[in-house]
């Protein structure tokens, strides 16, 4: 995956039709798997003390002509890990019938949605370090097509689902909080798998020692912080410049994703943080 570009490089939208806004409905939506699940995408409702903050509701008034349930992380579950004084986030929103794509990226001034200044060095942190990172969805032709995505093999700055190093015996290593991984040593790709839930969990492409301790901080703040109750994948690639994380999940036709350049433990606090958002 292309952070720099499928991630942050905002495209031509045409057609703009803003959203009324963020809100909370009772229709249903069914979670994939072999059977059929009661579990609908609309159990992730926003609470009463949990709220979007005024760029993410912007951006998402930016989302048009999409014919699935809209996702966006709330507040103040959600908050990006690099927020200082005198720095503001800005947002590129892409959408289209079947997909949307909001990317995130700090700036030194605010800034409208889809500002072409969110490219200009002068207004914003650009390359890697001004990344915040993205969210978005994408709707596939059917609910098996869209568990076929989930689970595709992935390699890459950011990867959600990876298989174990070929002619490799995983070594069972304690996480912590009742939860056990597999931790396999290859010098090609280390990596640490585990299951929370119904997601499947990896660290990869570190010493193993950094994979386990990465993995640890993660299986602890999940123990107390739910994933969507569906089947997901969650994949923290560290590397020299940041541990680049990507998190899917599927609702139904829809795979939903979540994306942070730096932080495994930021990605798990946007992904638990994300809330229905349409009226």
């Amino acid at each position: 995956m292309s952070k720099t570009v499928v991630m942050i490089v905002p495209v031509l939208i045409v057609g703009f039709m803003a959203l009324t806004g963020c809100g909370t409905t009772t229709k249903h939506l069914s979670s994939t798997g072999a059977k059929e699940s009661t579990v609908s995408v609309y159990e992730l409702r926003a609470s009463s003390n949990e709220r979007f903050s005024p760029i993410i509701k912007n951006a998402m008034k930016h989302v048009t002509k999409t014919k699935m349930v809209l996702l966006a992380p709330t507040l103040p579950d959600y908050s990006p890990h690099e927020t200082r004084e005198n720095w503001y986030m800005g947002a590129f929103v892409q959408s289209s019938a079947n997909n949307y794509l909001i990317g995130l990226q700090w700036t030194y001034r605010q800034l409208p949605i889809n500002s072409p200044a969110l490219s200009n060095p002068y207004y914003t942190n650009t390359g890697d370090a001004g990344i915040i990172g993205s969210f978005g969805g994408t709707q596939y032709p059917s609910a098996k097509a869209a568990l076929t995505q989930l689970y595709r093999q992935q390699r890459g700055m950011a990867s959600a689902y990876l298989s174990p190093p070929a002619k490799s015996k995983g070594a069972t290593v304690d996480l912590g909080n009742g939860i056990q991984g597999l931790a396999y040593s290859s010098s090609f790709n280390p990596m640490v798998i585990w299951h929370q839930a119904k997601w499947t969990l990896e660290v990869t492409d570190t010493a193993l020692p950094y994979d386990i301790q990465e993995a640890k901080k993660l299986v602890t703040y999940l123990h107390t912080h739910k994933l969507p109750p569906t089947k997901g994948v969650f994949g923290v690639n560290i590397a020299g410049d940041g541990d680049h994380t990507l998190a899917e999940w599927a609702f139904g036709k829809v795979v939903y994703s979540c994306f942070d350049d730096h932080s495994g433990l930021e990605a798990a606090k946007m992904v638990v943080s994300m809330r229905v958002c349409r009226s």
